[in-house]
């Protein structure tokens, strides 16, 4: 099962409606399991890396055996790159309503993240 929102930013929400988006600002990864659950059958969730305390959500998310996809997101770099290193592996829809390359900053329109082999 791949769960794809609702903590992702409302400027890349899609189809999602933005009364239902979700942070994990006030308790980290209980309130990730206070939305969906049960993980039983997940295997990947898509979120984006900006939101706060996003990095100790994938950690614990990647020490349950679930994969982490980056995704609705307007996160930079660095955000993006502290994601790979907490355990993400994975891009939701990559290019989808993203900026031109043309317009996105040097270290990205040279390949990001995936330069350093990371994704």
């Amino acid at each position: 099962l791949h769960l794809e929102g609702p903590f992702i930013s409302k400027d890349k929400k899609g189809a999602h409606p933005e009364e239902y988006l979700r942070t994990f600002e006030n308790r980290g990864f209980q309130d990730l399991l206070d939305t969906y659950g049960s993980l039983d059958n997940v295997r990947i969730i898509t979120l984006a890396p900006e939101l706060d305390r996003s990095s100790e959500v994938i950690g614990e998310l990647v020490s349950r055996g679930i994969r982490v996809s980056l995704g609705h997101s307007v996160g930079n770099l660095t955000q993006a790159e502290a994601a790979v290193k907490h355990g993400a592996t994975f891009i939701t829809h990559l290019f989808n309503a993203m900026l031109p390359v043309s317009q996105l900053p040097k270290p990205a329109r040279n390949g990001g993240s995936s330069r350093k082999g990371y994704l």
